[in-house]
């Protein structure tokens, strides 16, 4: 296939993007299926140019870790690299690499670029709060969890959009509540049993 063809998507007959471009509703020539779609300038690969090595590297200078042969213009601020104008995204103030820009989407480790989060703050408050208002014997449970979380996360900024961080320390309160509440309950049990 040329770069000014295009393919019936049925039966993979070749047709030429001009006539696609010119009717509407093109019957194809193989099998009858009527196509239509735009056709962008780009369709003609021929008319494409080459990245241009405006600063190669000469002997002395650091060269770029995906092309040895330019000259490094800047350091990725997550994995390090020395990296060339081509390979370099400026993100606020900071310079990253293609790579690690491509990975953060799934790692989410480049905050300006956080597409996802969640809000632990919110999740410990909600595991205090939601066994005093449902079913109070859960909390034997759901108290050491929030706990958990107010410890582990203590330090996370939460989501996208900044917060207030009054969250973590009234989930962290509340758990500690409910683990005297447990401790009494289980003090006064074991003496009725006594």
């Amino acid at each position: 296939m040329t770069a000014k063809e295009v393919e019936c998507p049925k039966c993979r007959t070749k047709i030429a993007a001009e006539k696609l471009a010119q009717i509407d509703n093109l019957p194809c020539y193989g099998c009858g299926n009527t196509l239509s779609g735009t056709v962008f300038p780009a369709i003609d690969l021929t008319k494409r140019e080459k990245p241009s090595l405006s600063n190669p590297a000469t002997g002395e200078d650091a060269v770029c870790f995906y092309r040895a042969d330019q000259r490094a213009s800047a350091v990725c601020a997550q994995c390090g690299v020395f990296i060339s104008e081509m390979y370099r995204v400026r993100i606020g103030d900071e310079d990253f690499c293609t790579n690690c820009v491509a990975k953060s989407y799934d790692t989410n480790n480049i905050p300006a670029l956080r597409t996802r989060s969640s809000l632990k703050d919110y999740q410990a408050l909600l595991w205090a709060i939601l066994p005093l208002i449902l079913f109070f014997p859960i909390v034997i449970l759901t108290a050491p969890y929030a706990f958990f979380l107010v410890i582990r996360h203590r330090n996370n900024t939460g989501g996208i959009i900044k917060r207030s961080n009054w969250r973590m320390p009234v989930a962290g309160l509340l758990a500690i509540v409910e683990f005297i509440g447990i401790i009494a309950l289980g003090i006064v049990v074991w003496q009725e049993m006594i």
